[in-house]
Parts: C-alpha cells; structure tokens; sequence
C-alpha cells in the first residue's frame, strides 16, 4: 500500500509547537505564583495590625486573666499574638525609645497595663475594627482601645490600585496566551492543510478528519502544561534562593494545583486551538491552499 504524503511533503513543527505552547503556559504560571506570593504576604502586612487595650487600674489579677481569655476566643485576635504589658515594662521601653527616664525625676509612674494583640486579616478594615474597638471597649476590664486605623486605611489603598493593576496585566497576558497558542497551533498545522482539504474533497466526514488533530492538539498541550510545570518550579525555586524575605518556596499542595491547571490549560488551549484551525482549514477554498504553501 502505497504511503501518503502531504502537500508539502513536511512534517509538522510539534516539538517546537510543544516548547513554544510551554514558554508561555509558564508565564501565566509565574503571574499565579506572583499572585500567590502578594496575596501571602498581604495576609502577613495585614495581621501585623496592632490593637491596644489599655486595662482598668483597679483591674484584679483574676479578672485580667479572665479577660486574657476572653481575647483569645474571640475570631478577631490573631492566635498566639495576645501580650501582656506591666507598668514596669511599658516604663522600660520608653526609655528605649526616647532614651529618657521619667522615673529619674521622681514621678509616679503614669502609665496603664496593657494588652496588645494583632487582628487576623478578616478583621483589618476600617470598619471591622471599629467594631472590635466596641467590643473591646464594652468590656468592664478595658478603659480604653486604640487601633492602627490609619495604616489600615492606606494599606487599603494601596491594595486597591495594585489588585486593579494586576487585574489588567491578567486580562492582557491571557488574551497574548491565546493568540500565541493559536498563531503556534496554526504554523504547525500548515504543513497538513492540504491533506486537510484532500480528505473532505473525497468525502471525508468533519469527526474523521478532525479526530487525529484534535487528539494530538490535547497531548501537545498537556506535555506543554508538564513542561511549563517543572519550569515554573525552577522559576521559583531560584527566587525564593535570590528574594527568601519576600519569595517563600511553594508547598507540595500548592505545587500540585499550579501543575494541574497549567496541565489542563495548555490542553483546552491546544484542544481549542486546533479545533479552530482545522476548522478554518476547511472553510478555505481549494484556490486559497496555494497561498499557505
């Protein structure tokens, strides 16, 4: 049985199609991990905001430990973050910080006991604070709560211009993610559009001639998802070496979810891609194949 041969006797460019559709799968994969890492450290900038309970002085030793208690059930008080400060202490780090003793001069020490403790992120906004500051001041044990509002506030800002920022370069790279992989898709199929054309001139129907491609279009992408995979681990692993304070290593778990959509995107892109040029393909008039040639 005699071979076929294409029109133009080449083979597709899959390796390169494979390693071009990977270059830029793990751009997108680097964008989610640079999402990931803001998002880590926005968390960490966030629960960093200090409240400040200033206690009673006729406060007992059991109701302050009652009270301590108290903060640490509440969904507002980040674990682990609840301090104590004396009179004694709060003196001393005045002293560090201003270099001066008040004491020296022979005064009653002014200050109050105090607990300071740091919110989770759910409650640093504007308004959840101001309402931990009611529940906190509710509280016979406190005389009064103070919070970092105005860090809050501009964190809050700030946020907001960069997550909009990050919301167009995410639009702009997954449309130049789309039209590389079709452009990509299309230069490799070139080679077949006239065994393309060729199979629906005898009679061929649109599943037959469609169904190798398609197959091969799905295997490309997800070899190019694995591939974009293992580079965007690379890719992380040398910032985290060359940024640690910023850049922290990627989790197992997290890992395998960066690996599983970048997998099943390079597939559905490449399913799709192909999809529609093979589908084009075959719109083309026979006049129009010598123009591809």
């Amino acid at each position: 049985m005699a071979r076929h041969v294409n029109g133009s006797g080449r083979k597709p460019p899959y390796t390169r199609m494979v390693f071009a559709i990977a270059t830029v799968l793990t751009l997108l994969g680097v964008y989610g991990m640079f999402l990931y890492q803001g998002r880590s450290l926005l968390k960490e900038l966030r629960e960093r905001v200090t409240v400040v309970v200033e206690l009673r002085p006729s406060i007992l030793e059991n109701d302050r430990i009652a009270f301590k208690a108290w903060l640490s059930d509440q969904a507002f008080a980040k674990t682990n973050s609840i301090t104590f400060v004396d009179k004694e202490t709060g003196a001393q780090k005045l002293r560090e910080t201003y270099g001066e003793d008040f004491m020296d001069f022979n005064l009653e020490n002014p200050l109050y006991e105090l607990y300071t403790f740091n919110v989770t992120e759910a409650y640093a906004t504007s308004q959840k604070l101001d309402k931990v500051k009611s529940l906190v001041d509710a509280r016979e044990e406190s005389l009064g709560t103070y919070v970092e509002k105005d860090l809050v506030n501009s964190l809050s800002q700030r946020v907001s211009v960069i997550a909009w920022i990050g919301i167009v370069l995410g639009v702009l790279l997954v449309l130049g993610v789309v039209f590389l992989i079709v452009n990509t898709t299309r230069l490799a199929l070139l080679s077949k559009a006239q065994l393309i054309k060729n199979m629906e001139l005898v009679g061929a129907s649109w599943g037959f001639i469609s169904r190798p491609f398609l197959v091969t279009g799905a295997k490309m992408g997800a070899l190019s998802g694995v591939i974009a995979s293992g580079l965007s681990m690379l890719v992380s692993g040398g910032l985290s070496s060359w940024i640690p304070f910023i850049w922290q290593p990627l989790s197992t778990t997290h890992f395998i979810i960066l690996a599983t959509i970048l997998i099943v995107l390079g597939l559905l892109l490449n399913f799709a891609s192909t999809y529609y040029v093979v589908r084009k393909t075959l719109n083309l008039r026979v006049d129009d194949l010598a123009a591809l040639r």
